[in-house]
């Protein structure tokens, strides 16, 4: 059933009672609430243009997460206010921005971030989506579609001068694919540098809205986040290279800003080296100008061996590290040193925060006083969650 009707709704202004009975979504979380005025007609829907649901059916997803990073439970019948975007998810769904919207149209729910499209490819073994129906757009204080673009965190893209890079060391996470363990290893990074005293920024540069991943950041040491949603995108799936590599900087240009004292700065790329975006920033001189570490995060040993000629022959680029469920065990170990015997590689759930600190404080090596202990000089942290 729907919850009023868009043509006698449309236009008018929106009641503050009606709007708290909605849930509002990761999605829309660069967007202030007191800018939404007015609901307004079904129209050809953009890139970041706000949207009003309600549940139909429950498929994957049947959480919803919010700007904090707190997950609700969601109903047949649950409203909530999304934002328009694609998504690239190898392990769930590829989903892209309806050509047009009709009355009663039905959408999917991309991912639980609250990212709304349609589905065109399926994992096999993950079953169908969670299906919406559109109710209406937004319309802001402008009485323009509101949208988020529209509500990026204050930066710039331009691109630092050169000889600044060696104040501030960059450190790029990226991996064979979604689930390759990339948040976890960027997780163990983030603590074992603080733990060694330095202080360090993070962001996640591309993927779909959700805020697991820059909290986990966070809670590893970070003394400062952000991610693509902070800067006016639900998903970064199907953008330009101009604007990925904008993004790129604008991350980097806000985390420096706003830390003047950072001297190491962890990006990390969403899923894996044949997905468009990364390979966008892989590929850019300038950053890798800039890059003063790549860490490697892979699935297997195959992977990692494979992807450390990929990233060496296609890219020129020689990996620092390598890290993931490749290296969780000691039989994944001797696969990938017995044939990459120069690369080090580190466990990223049990951490060895001096053995970690070391590979990248090369310049000036220390015992590492870890922050928190278990036995020894063991750390363990907590797992980055999958499935999003």
């Amino acid at each position: 059933m729907k919850e009023f009707d868009i043509k006698k709704e449309a236009g008018k202004k929106l009641n503050l009672k009606r709007m708290r009975t909605w849930r509002w979504s990761t999605s829309v979380s660069c967007v202030p609430k007191k800018e939404i005025l007015s609901i307004a007609p079904l129209q050809k829907p953009n890139l970041g243009d706000l949207v009003l649901v309600q549940v139909v059916t429950l498929g994957l997803h049947k959480a919803l997460e919010n700007s904090s990073g707190s997950r609700l439970e969601i109903f047949p019948g649950t409203i909530f206010v999304g934002a328009f975007g694609c998504r690239y998810a190898m392990d769930e769904f590829e989903g892209m921005i309806p050509e047009y919207l009709s009355e009663d149209q039905e959408c999917d729910l991309l991912n639980v971030g609250g990212t709304i499209g349609q589905v065109v490819s399926t994992h096999s073994f993950k079953g169908d989506p969670t299906r919406v129906r559109v109710l209406s757009f937004l319309k802001d204080s402008s009485n323009q579609i509101a949208n988020t673009q529209n509500h990026s965190k204050a930066s710039n893209s331009a691109r630092p001068e050169s000889e600044n890079k060696e104040k501030l060391k960059l450190i790029i996470v990226t991996g064979t694919s979604m689930n390759a363990g990339k948040s976890n290893t960027a997780k163990a990074v983030i603590y074992s540098l603080t733990s060694a005293g330095e202080t360090v920024v993070a962001a996640k540069v591309t993927g779909t809205s959700a805020k697991k991943d820059v909290l986990l950041m966070k809670s590893a040491g970070a003394v400062e986040v952000c991610d693509f949603v902070d800067f006016g995108y639900p998903s970064t799936y199907m953008l330009t290279e101009s604007q990925i590599v904008d993004l790129f900087w604008k991350s980097y240009n806000f985390l420096k800003s706003k830390v003047k004292g950072a001297t190491y700065i962890v990006l990390e790329i969403a899923d894996g080296l044949y997905q468009r975006e990364t390979e966008f920033i892989l590929k850019d001189p300038k950053i890798k100008d800039f890059c003063s570490h790549y860490v490697f995060s892979a699935t297997d040993s195959v992977g990692a061996i494979a992807a450390a000629n990929l990233m060496e022959h296609q890219y020129q680029i020689k990996i620092s590290a390598i890290s993931g469920p490749a290296i969780n065990s000691e039989l994944g170990i001797r696969e990938v040193t017995g044939k990459l015997k120069e690369i080090p590689v580190f466990n990223n759930m049990v951490v060895d925060a001096t053995t970690i600190a070391n590979i990248f404080l090369s310049d000036k090596p220390k015992t590492v006083k870890a922050l928190k202990k278990t036995e020894g000089e063991i750390d363990v942290l907590p797992e980055a969650r999958v499935g999003e």
